[in-house]
């Protein structure tokens, strides 16, 4: 496999939520393709990820992508419930101001208990931040080797969190559920059929989880 496929391994971790049915990873100009301009792709960056052209705030908000707060929200939701006795994990969820976000999200947690896996939902900003960080390079927010760097070390991280693309795809598939359960099921729907197209037809078909990043 050739040296540039890691950088291709790297892009294919957004691909899920974006591009699930595109066979090959080996382009970064997705923003063409659901963007037909640049300026619509910044506004893209700026409504969804809060980043705007400055070098310093660029760097700073990509980082915070990858460490995004939810992540600290639902592993202490998470340790919380797997530590008490099963008796008391509904009350638990419920001693949460009812119809507030948190219920929602305790609830969540305590609903796919057993599906999160060692390592919860890093997944999703992780397919985030490596979405962002490819249209901040195609704009000139950040240098192409500066972006690549970035994404080449989520990559790294991701491929020593879970198992495979299967484990890392169905981590994506809870995270974003667990971030935005103001969405429709419908919507839900299209998220874990997007996730199926990206092992079946996508990228994870043509790159192996194995590759030395």
């Amino acid at each position: 496999m050739a040296t540039d496929d890691r950088f291709y391994w790297a892009f294919a971790l957004s691909a899920m939520l974006f591009e699930p049915k595109r066979h090959s990873p080996y382009h970064i100009y997705g923003y063409k393709r659901r963007f037909g301009r640049a300026p619509e792709a910044a506004r893209m960056l700026e409504t969804e990820y809060s980043i705007r052209p400055d070098a310093k705030a660029v760097r700073l908000q990509l980082e915070s992508i990858v460490q995004h707060p939810c992540i600290d929200r639902y592993w202490s939701l998470l340790v919380a419930l797997e530590l008490m006795p099963e008796s008391q994990r509904g009350a638990y969820c419920d001693h949460f101001p009812e119809d507030s976000y948190l219920r929602r999200q305790a609830r969540f947690v305590l609903k796919y208990l057993g599906e999160f896996g060692a390592q919860g939902i890093f997944a999703w900003p992780a397919a985030n931040a490596v979405y962002a960080i490819r249209h901040c390079i195609l704009l000139g927010y950040i240098g192409k080797e500066d972006g690549i760097d970035m994404m080449l070390r989520i990559a790294r991280q991701v491929q020593l969190s879970y198992s495979g693309w299967p484990d890392y795809a169905a981590a994506v598939v809870i995270g974003e559920q667990f971030y935005a359960l103001y969405l429709e099921d419908a919507y839900t729907s299209r998220l874990r059929t997007s996730a199926a197209d990206f092992l079946q037809r996508g990228a994870a078909q043509v790159l192996p989880w194995t590759i030395t990043l």
